[in-house]
C-alpha cells in the first residue's frame, strides 16, 4: 500500500512540474469538416477537408505548435460553380449553377 501511495505522489509531482501544451479546439471551417486528432497538444495535427459542392483553397492542414496557438494559414472552402451548356443548333448558351 504504502507503493501505491509514493507511485501516486510521484506521479502527482510529474504532472504539477510538467506543462502540457495545449492548443485547445482548432478552427472551425465554414463549408468544412476539421478531423481533429485524439489530443490538441503541442505537435498535433488536425486536417481539413470542404463538403460536396465546395473546393478548398489554402493550407490543408495546421499543427499545434509551442506558443499554444495553431499554425496560422488560410483555409476556406469555396462554392463550385457547376457550368451547364446547352446546345440550340449554332450557338451555345452557358448557365453558371450558383
Amino acid at each position: 500500500m504504502l507503493l501505491d501511495f509514493v507511485s501516486l505522489h510521484a506521479c502527482a509531482c510529474i504532472l504539477y512540474l510538467s506543462t502540457v501544451l495545449d492548443c485547445g479546439e482548432p478552427p472551425e471551417l465554414e463549408n468544412g469538416k476539421v478531423a481533429t486528432p485524439h489530443t490538441t497538444t503541442c505537435g498535433s495535427e488536425v486536417t481539413y477537408s470542404c463538403n460536396n459542392g465546395y473546393l478548398l483553397e489554402g493550407v490543408s492542414s495546421r499543427t499545434c505548435e509551442p506558443n499554444q496557438q495553431w499554425s496560422n494559414g488560410t483555409t476556406r472552402c469555396e462554392r463550385m460553380l457547376n457550368c451547364i451548356a446547352v446546345y440550340i443548333g449554332i450557338a451555345i448558351y452557358t448557365y453558371l449553377d450558383q
